[in-house]
């Protein structure tokens, strides 16, 4: 009898303080994490780990096909695209507002898993409320990864895989990926490091979430994926067709800020999920 008279009691006391009960607190978004290419869905672990410490309980990491080396081949990113929407799909279906967040080549996958899956003014019920790039390509329907370089050479450290051209793999990981991190943690990571199938690189992107959804942008400063003068071309190319003003960020962190600076990537990715 005492521990009811106790629980009932916790349970009244935001009513006694004029707060909401306890069950009508909003629930936080979904988080869906998209890696890029050549890594794997543990890419996010680290971040992860900031946002459950930060509350936030449903992550989802789907994990791409592009960077298995299969036969035949994937053809393209849509391949990608399938995985992710399926996770949304679980999400929507259950009610979920969820914002999707994009690193590198995720960037033009997550983009495109996002049509049909965005939350409808006024509905109650679930879908995509905000996307989110890190340090990521923003692709424009008709135009694909490579082509995002616009007249400027593609990055040199991009390789055919040895024996099967169906692939590439990234030169010196270490200084392009993981170039702020100290030697004993890049080591850690390095052994994660895939192949990716070429075709996703040429395959382009068909929907612009930035027309229907807000978006924003965390800017990596010493990043030598994807050096900070492109990330802000990609982000300057698509304001003008932008629905919402975007929230922008910077880390000062390199193309594996998700892992160096997980903290700050979190922090931000908290900030946009609250608006």
């Amino acid at each position: 009898m005492h521990l009811f008279t106790t629980l009932t009691h916790f349970l009244l006391l935001p009513l006694a303080l004029g707060l909401p009960a306890l069950e009508s607190y909003p629930k936080k978004p979904a988080i869906v994490l998209v890696h890029g290419a050549w890594v794997t869905r543990a890419f996010w672990n680290v971040t992860t780990s900031a946002l459950r410490s930060s509350g936030y309980r449903d992550i989802v990491t789907p994990e791409f096909i592009s960077n298995h080396i299969i036969e035949p081949p994937t053809a393209t990113h849509r391949d990608d695209v399938a995985l992710v929407q399926k996770e949304l799909k679980k999400l929507v279906d259950a009610g979920r507002d969820i914002v999707v967040v994009m690193h590198s080549y995720g960037g033009l996958v997550g983009s495109d898993s996002i049509e049909g899956f965005v939350k409808k003014a006024g509905s109650s019920k679930g879908g995509v409320v905000a996307a989110v790039y890190h340090t990521a390509f923003i692709v424009e329907p008709g135009n694909n990864v490579l082509g995002s370089f616009g007249d400027g050479p593609s990055p040199d450290f991009i390789v055919p895989h040895p024996g099967n051209d169906a692939y590439f793999d990234v030169q010196n990981p270490r200084d392009v990926f993981f170039n702020d991190l100290s030697d004993a943690d890049a080591a850690h990571w390095l052994p994660d490091i895939r192949s990716a199938a070429a075709g996703t690189f040429t395959s382009n992107a068909q929907y612009a979430p930035w027309k229907d959804v807000p978006c924003a942008y965390l800017f990596a400063t010493v990043d030598n994926a994807i050096p900070p003068a492109a990330q802000h071309a990609f982000f300057d190319n698509v304001q003008a067709e932008s629905k919402f003003a975007w929230v922008t960020g910077e880390v000062k962190g390199g193309h594996a800020s998700a892992i160096s600076h997980a903290g700050d990537v979190a922090s931000f990715i908290d900030t946009v999920a609250r608006k």
